[in-house]
C-alpha cells in the first residue's frame, strides 16, 4: 500500500520537474514559426511595396518630369501606408525612398525615370516564451526591397 503511494508522489514530482521544460519547447516552437511567418510578412509587404511604387509615381507624376516635394510626400505616405495595411506588420516603421541614377537622394524633382525605389520595413516583436523565461531580449525584424523605375 505504502509503494503505490510513494510512485504516485514520484509521478507528480516528475511531472513537475518535466512540465516546464516541456512548455518552454512548445512556446519556442510556436514563437518560432510566428516569427518566420512575421518575417515573411514584412518581405512580402516591402516587395509590393515596391512594385506599387512606380505605379504611384506616375499617377502622382503628370508631365513625366519627376515629383516636387509634396508629390514626394504624398507619395511616400502612401506606399507606406500600404506595407502597413496587412494586419500582421501594421505596427512596422517603413520608410520609401527614391534615390536619382547618380545614387545620391537629389532635391525636387525626385523619383524621374529610371530611379531606384528603396522600401524598408523594420518591426521589433516579443516572445510568448519570454513568461517562462524572462530576460529574453525582443527580437528586431527588418526588411528591405528596391527596384528601379521604368
Amino acid at each position: 500500500r505504502w509503494g503505490a503511494r510513494a510512485a504516485r508522489g514520484q509521478a507528480i514530482v516528475e511531472f513537475a520537474l518535466v512540465l516546464p521544460i516541456f512548455l518552454l519547447i512548445v512556446f519556442g516552437i510556436f514563437d518560432l514559426g510566428r516569427i518566420v511567418f512575421l518575417q515573411a510578412a514584412l518581405e512580402n509587404g516591402v516587395r509590393d511595396g515596391v512594385r506599387i511604387a512606380g505605379r504611384e509615381v506616375w499617377v502622382r507624376d503628370d508631365e513625366g518630369n519627376g515629383l516636387n516635394s509634396e508629390q514626394y510626400a504624398s507619395w511616400q505616405s502612401a506606399i507606406e501606408a500600404l506595407v502597413q495595411s496587412e494586419r500582421a506588420i501594421s505596427e512596422a516603421t517603413v520608410t520609401a525612398t527614391c534615390v536619382e541614377p547618380p545614387a545620391t537622394p537629389a532635391p525636387p524633382p525626385h523619383c524621374t525615370y529610371a530611379a531606384r525605389v528603396t522600401v524598408t520595413a523594420s518591426m521589433t516583436t516579443s516572445f510568448v516564451a519570454s513568461g517562462l523565461l524572462p530576460g529574453i531580449p525582443a527580437p528586431t525584424l527588418e526588411a528591405s526591397a528596391s527596384g528601379e523605375l521604368r
